[in-house]
């Protein structure tokens, strides 16, 4: 099993450009987000299935599911001000 790190880098100095932009770029990143919140959701539930009844995952389901995890987490680090490294609008999702 791979485990997963989340780093962030800390710098003192911030741009008050990046903040005021950061306002619209996470507007624009949120939508993004619940647009992939269906899909995902259907992708969680069939894999519910698949385990249930061939006792193992699905390769393609769990990617989905991790990948949109993981641009909910570089979202939540952006908007929280823990760095000034902006997500990608449109992820790496499938």
């Amino acid at each position: 099993m791979k485990t997963i790190k989340i780093t962030a880098s800390y710098t003192e100095k911030a741009s008050r450009w990046e903040l005021l932009w950061r306002i619209f770029w996470q507007a624009l990143c949120g939508i993004v987000l619940v647009i992939l919140l269906i899909p995902t959701v259907v992708a969680s539930l069939l894999q519910l299935a698949h385990i249930l009844i061939f006792g193992k995952r699905h390769f393609r389901l769990n990617r989905l599911t991790a990948n949109w995890i993981t641009y909910l987490a570089q979202i939540s680090f952006y908007k929280n001000f823990c760095t000034d490294e902006r997500p990608p609008l449109i992820p790496e999702y499938w």
